[in-house]
């Protein structure tokens, strides 16, 4: 059960609390505009996104990585573990 309190480093609300396509669309997001997001999080989303939409985490995986290289040219999805200082 997510704790209702939570709010990520970007002032986001935990992932359970999220449908797939907006958690899809804010990793997207992300990595576009090359904003590092919190690894826990992402962990999170991802988690929720293959629970929600029944596919495995590699295909959701894989599914980000494709949908970020159609708009950017590049496999890459920076993150952070922690306060950036």
């Amino acid at each position: 059960m997510a704790d209702r309190q939570y709010r990520s480093a970007e002032g986001r609300v935990h992932p359970s609390e999220c449908n797939a396509d907006q958690l899809m669309t804010w990793l997207v997001e992300d990595a576009v505009k090359h904003h590092a997001t919190d690894l826990h999080w992402f962990v999170a989303a991802m988690i929720e996104i293959s629970r929600q939409r029944r596919i495995s985490a590699e295909d959701a995986m894989l599914a980000l990585l494709d949908e970020v290289e159609a708009l950017t040219g590049l496999r890459a999805l920076p993150m952070h573990s922690g306060a950036i200082l």
